[in-house]
């Protein structure tokens, strides 16, 4: 049914090369973080460098995830049209999950998300506008390595443009299931009654 715009890439070299999905994400995610901060100023690369370091590990984990995730479920394989559609769709399902409570946690984002970041404030563009054309740019780059691989085109099909299509708004409709973990989340309130005491004064400032 084809991957994610994400995943297009390292999937399409792993179909023809050894290295897995996995390892290719991992070198095409570091690659990004790279390219990020070569686009980056000085002083921006100094104002990002924790967040840049933080992605390393980040990267790391999602990466061997996609590899264990894919022995795991060795064993799940549908041969039906429809039963490959649901089972495409349980995936959106899952990623939007996923995505949902990186939202939440806000902690840090993905390499590609980075990398668009730093672009989006390079051109000087709305992050959407970047992002998609991001995506685009991504798909675009499997089909021409597949076609060169193979002469046909392989990982890119109806999924992958069902996926780019419904994750933002499934995304979108979970957030508010999220809020029970706003406790667990946002950990800068500051108690009322601890900021009037004379150990910790209230300040108001409006600029």
């Amino acid at each position: 049914m084809g991957t994610t715009p994400i995943s297009s890439i390292p999937y399409v070299f792993s179909l023809f090369t050894k290295p897995t999905i996995g390892q290719y994400t991992l070198a095409l995610n570091l690659l990004q973080v790279l390219l990020a901060l070569a686009l980056m100023s000085k002083k921006e690369r100094h104002k990002h460098r924790i967040e840049a370091l933080v992605l390393i590990p980040i990267t790391l984990v999602f990466s061997l995830g996609i590899d264990v995730s894919r022995g795991l479920l060795s064993w799940l394989n549908p041969v039906s049209y429809p039963a490959r559609f649901c089972t495409m769709l349980a995936g959106c399902v899952l990623l939007a999950l996923g995505v949902t409570g990186e939202v939440k946690a806000n902690v840090a984002m993905l390499a590609g998300e980075y990398l668009v970041r730093a672009i989006v404030n390079r051109v000087r563009k709305e992050f959407g506008i970047v992002k998609m054309l991001f995506d685009v740019a991504k798909v675009v780059i499997a089909i021409v390595a597949s076609l060169m691989f193979s002469g046909t085109i392989e990982g890119v099909r109806e999924g992958t443009v069902v996926a780019a299509l419904i994750v933002g708004p499934l995304t979108h409709f979970f957030l508010p299931w999220f809020k029970a973990l706003d406790g667990w989340f946002q950990t800068d309130k500051v108690d009322a009654d601890a900021a009037t005491s004379a150990e910790c004064p209230l300040i108001i400032t409006i600029t």
